[in-house]
């Protein structure tokens, strides 16, 4: 009696640890598989962006300087800026977040605009940053 009492014990034991890591391993399959969506989330928050940048830059025949960065493109007042719409509306504002819910960081380096996601570890400047180089056309590019 006092050995069946043991086995079943043990067999508790077993179930209840194989059960543990099974959910370990599930929850680790579900979290790079989140990580994953964020990041193409991330993408395509930055594409939607580049293609306002490039609208903006239709309109007005260049792209906003760093210290405008990416709030130009979401007001609607043309003596300041120059445009007369909006390139990014109030219900698409929350587009220059990215995926993990941090701002995307816009800067424009020689007329070449960059869009920067903090990534995962939502720290800028780490290797896991999301650099999104935005195509220049060549009658906008540098030296032309």
């Amino acid at each position: 009696m006092h050995l069946k009492r043991i086995s079943f014990l043990a067999i508790i034991l077993f179930l209840c640890i194989s059960s543990g890591l099974l959910l370990v391993r599930a929850w680790a399959l579900m979290s790079a598989k989140c990580s994953k969506n964020r990041k193409e989330l991330t993408i395509i928050q930055m594409r939607y962006v580049a293609m306002a940048l490039e609208v903006f830059r239709t309109d007005t025949g260049r792209y906003p300087s760093s210290a405008e960065g990416l709030s130009i493109l979401c007001c609607r007042n043309e003596r300041a800026f120059g445009c007369d719409s909006s390139y990014l509306t109030a219900t698409n504002y929350q587009m220059i977040v990215d995926g993990w819910g941090m701002l995307i960081k816009y800067r424009n380096e020689n007329n070449r605009p960059v869009l920067v996601s903090a990534s995962q570890d939502r720290m800028f400047g780490t290797d896991d940053d999301i650099v999104f180089l935005i195509p220049v056309p060549d009658s906008v590019a540098p030296g032309k």
